[in-house]
């Protein structure tokens, strides 16, 4: 996965792009729609040092997998718990550490660290979503 990510990141993908192209990969699936869309969260939401795009694109990853995707499509029964044991998982183990969810926090002020400092937490981030989503049986 290290390579995967590392490859990402040298093509121009940030954490969001990057976590979304990994859960795409994991189930043999192409959309780059969906990749393009996450790019509206780095850097924390349009490049603003806000809210982390691997909080929002995990959410987004989980919403993949068990949101509702058509009116005839209901959403796994724990979608909602799902997202919300993530964001408890990364305000515990990320924000705790950096001291907020905000990508300035993260990576104080300097995205040139965004390589050594934010790919960690995507690949830390991604195997709790995906352990999770096995775990539920949403994924196998």
């Amino acid at each position: 996965m290290e390579e995967r990510m590392l490859e990402l990141a040298r093509a121009g993908m940030a954490c969001s792009q990057i976590m979304m192209q990994l859960a795409l990969d994991t189930q043999g699936m192409e959309n780059a729609d969906l990749v393009r869309a996450m790019s509206g969260l780095t850097r924390g939401m349009g490049r603003t040092g806000h809210t982390c795009g691997v909080l929002t694109a995990g959410c987004a990853i989980i919403g993949l997998f068990t949101g509702q995707g058509d009116v005839e499509e209901p959403p796994h029964p724990e979608a909602e718990k799902m997202i919300a044991e993530y964001v408890d998982w990364f305000a515990e183990n990320v924000a705790k550490q950096y001291g907020g969810c905000d990508c300035e926090n993260i990576v104080c002020g300097d995205f040139s660290k965004s390589i050594t400092v934010c790919l960690p937490i995507v690949q830390d981030a991604f195997e709790y979503i995906m352990n999770m989503l096995m775990e539920k049986g949403v994924l196998s």
